[in-house]
């Protein structure tokens, strides 16, 4: 069967030796920055879930393979520098990534003895492979992945719209996000962030590190006192690192109620706006100055 991280993979290899822009982040971003936006060259890493131990090790397994890397966007919710996936409900994606990527786990002392490692049945849930099973195995395609990486959501109803934006399901995706923050993951986030920028800067890459639109209610309902704190928390990672950039538009005016899919994804309208902004404001104003900056 086909998955995500397969079918990406294959379209990374493909397209590494013309990717001058990686987007790198969880679903957020997955599905709500389009590369085909910006004027060069772009691929959309970002993935369901997916961690800073995950979007660092997929870029520095391909780093060899990306001679025109110039511009890393990092698109990061509130929660993100204090999240590990391996803490997370959805911790089973660990081994897709070991599977498909070829990329560590999180705890690599443990995966010797993991059966994902040797069965992708075990990869899913008893259930789930049972349901594939009773299909012969014939699990979703793949095969409409774009080119660069992002796959755009699906439209929604006019009742799936407002029930995503809706308050009960807000208070729910703000109340998972801050269960699944950890002071320790903090700590080793933010130490591989800047080592992983720091080896960057030294290649002539730049990073931008931007908080994505959400709707003022998960923003009220996550609390301010906590993002002012992950705030702080992100500058001092970024301080004294050359080629790092903060953009922060989780709160942006431009954004309205109709550009959400629900309270943290955008919708269709959403993410092109979101990324005709980010090629007006973040990318084409980056790439000129690593192109001054380049060692």
């Amino acid at each position: 069967m086909d998955t995500t991280y397969g079918a990406m993979r294959r379209g990374f290899e493909a397209a590494s030796s013309r990717v001058q822009i990686i987007v790198l982040g969880s679903s957020a971003a997955a599905k709500g920055i389009n590369p085909s936006r910006f004027s060069e060259f772009g691929y959309n890493l970002a993935n369901g879930s997916q961690s800073v131990h995950y979007d660092i090790a997929l870029v520095e397994k391909y780093l060899p393979r990306l001679p025109l890397l110039r511009l890393v966007v990092w698109g990061m919710p509130y929660f993100y520098m204090s999240y590990e996936l391996k803490n997370y409900q959805e911790s089973w994606r660990q081994h897709f990534y070991a599977t498909f990527w070829g990329v560590p786990v999180e705890e690599p002392s443990h995966s010797f003895i993991t059966i994902q490692q040797h069965s992708f049945v075990a990869l899913y849930t008893p259930l789930t492979s049972l349901e594939y099973g009773l299909r012969g195995f014939r699990g979703p395609s793949y095969d409409g992945l774009m080119a660069n990486g992002w796959e755009a959501a699906e439209p929604l109803s006019a009742a799936e719209h407002e029930a995503g934006v809706g308050a009960a399901w807000t208070r729910v995706r703000a109340a998972g996000h801050r269960s699944g923050m950890r002071e320790e993951s903090a700590r080793r986030n933010v130490r591989a962030f800047r080592a992983f920028a720091s080896d960057l800067g030294a290649k002539g890459v730049r990073i931008a590190v931007v908080w994505l639109p959400v709707t003022s209610e998960y923003t009220s309902d996550f609390g301010e006192a906590l993002i002012a704190e992950q705030r702080r928390m992100l500058m001092n990672a970024i301080a004294g690192i050359g080629g790092v950039d903060f953009f922060d538009y989780s709160t942006d005016a431009r954004f309205g109620v109709d550009d959400f899919a629900n309270a943290d994804h955008l919708a269709a309208s959403g993410t092109a706006k979101l990324s005709n902004i980010l090629e007006a404001e973040v990318v084409r104003p980056l790439l000129e100055r690593a192109a001054v900056d380049k060692p």
